[in-house]
């Protein structure tokens, strides 16, 4: 579900317990993985274990090369939350239906707050949810349909 589809919730802590809860999760794993912050392994069974690049190392490996003020601030929120220090971590099962709320990775990726909190900020800057006079927020797509 996209974040434009966020229900009306109370608050921005509502707000961002239903990102927790949706599969927004989905497109931060995947901008921890395309950033360099997490990296493969592949098991026999054919599945894969998901680890922070810096996982049991000696120094964080977070060096990267940034272009842009919103990739800084992405690249800020991961570090903080040491996404690069990440246990090793099932994404998916390959013998089960996949299910992105039930992945190891995403229930890790859901207690980091400053990648959550930032994926709300932008949301909320972008205008894909939209917090209304009395202080709740809703998607924007769910404010059309409203209208």
């Amino acid at each position: 579900m996209k974040i434009i589809n966020m229900p009306l919730v109370d608050n921005k802590a509502a707000a961002i317990k239903w990102i927790k809860n949706s599969k927004v999760m989905d497109y931060i794993f995947h901008q921890a993985r395309n950033w360099g912050f997490l990296r493969a392994v592949r098991l026999n069974d054919g599945g894969y274990i998901w680890e922070g690049v810096s996982y049991e190392k000696d120094e964080r490996n977070i060096d990267r090369e940034i272009r842009s003020e919103y990739g800084q601030k992405i690249v800020s929120a991961l570090i903080v939350d040491e996404i690069d220090l990440m246990p090793p971590l099932r994404y998916r099962n390959p013998n089960e239906n996949f299910t992105p709320l039930e992945s190891e990775v995403i229930k890790f990726l859901a207690t980091k707050n400053h990648v959550l909190n930032l994926v709300f900020v932008t949301a909320a800057y972008n205008k894909l949810i939209v917090m209304n006079e009395d202080g709740t927020w809703i998607g924007k797509n769910i404010l059309e349909v409203g209208d």
